[in-house]
């Protein structure tokens, strides 16, 4: 039988064993993940391992696969030399926030396409990172990346407690004049990645919570900033065309013929702004051309 050990290091201490495996295993599915945790081909301790072990310093993890299949579930920066160079946005020793472009997926895909993580892995050189709040490929704006477990653990849990405000700026069809609020029940088609905004709570559904103000009206569009107070999938994109606003440019959930006639492939949403501990960080949209 074939089998690889690993040590887990001190930095690695309070990281779930599943959230290691896959940074570890970058290409594997989590269901893969899921099984060889079941059948024993990756274990804890010597242990079998549900993958919600907080590991520590020393924990031993093996795997009892070939090296071969190791090496196919397991990619490394050095091979995505073509990815685009980051747009930096503020810096320190525990966070990025970056400015994703519109066309450029947050996390890889099943695609050959290069993400914005394949930029911070360059850019970075090391493993101990990870993205807290992705953006849709065709949405713009202000990623945030933590740079050590540490951070990520804490930027995570300012997200669950919602203690980190996100905005938006996008054009709508229609001009809005008050601002409002809409509450919904957000339920994705996982099959079809498209999501559908209900008045009523339904099985398997999840409150959603989105408020908009005005920023200035124009010929039938306007322009709206947008607090995402809530985060599920499209959330922002579904709810305005739920009210009968869709964002511009949106191929899903927006006016094919207003599209059209503006000639957008990618929404005009961009995540201009954000909000941690008081302090603020902003990047302007680039929506001249409409405003």
């Amino acid at each position: 039988m074939f089998m690889r050990e690993y040590t887990v290091e001190k930095k690695e201490t309070d990281q779930k064993l599943n959230k290691f495996l896959g940074r570890y295993l970058n290409k594997a599915p989590k269901s893969f993940i899921h099984k060889m945790l079941r059948k024993k081909n990756i274990t804890l301790n010597n242990k079998k391992a549900e993958g919600s072990e907080a590991l520590k310093e020393g924990d031993i993890i093996k795997f009892f696969l070939s090296d071969e299949t190791i090496e196919s579930f397991r990619e490394e920066a050095k091979k995505f030399k073509s990815a685009p160079k980051l747009k930096i946005v503020y810096e320190d020793d525990d966070m990025l926030l970056l400015n994703k472009p519109s066309g450029l997926l947050s996390v890889p895909n099943n695609s050959a396409e290069s993400s914005l993580i394949d930029s911070i892995g360059i850019y970075l050189g090391n493993n101990d990172y990870a993205i807290v709040n992705r953006l849709d490929k065709n949405t713009s704006g202000i990623v945030i990346c933590g740079k050590n477990l540490h951070s990520i653990r804490e930027l995570n849990k300012l997200i669950k407690n919602r203690e980190i405000k996100k905005y938006y700026m996008t054009v709508v069809l229609g001009n809005i004049k008050k601002d409002g609020e809409l509450l919904g029940y957000h339920i994705k088609n996982e099959e079809k990645n498209k999501a559908k905004i209900s008045k009523v709570e339904k099985e398997g559904s999840k409150q959603v919570i989105t408020r908009y103000k005005p920023v200035k009206n124009m010929s039938n569009l306007t322009l709206l900033e947008v607090e995402l107070v809530t985060g599920k999938a499209h959330q922002i994109r579904a709810h305005l065309a739920s009210i009968g606003h869709p964002i511009i440019g949106d191929p899903k959930y927006g006016d094919k013929s207003v599209n059209k006639k503006y000639k957008i492939e990618n929404q005009l949403l961009h995540a201009y702004k954000v909000e941690i501990k008081e302090k603020v960080y902003i990047c302007e949209p680039d929506f001249e051309k409409f405003i």
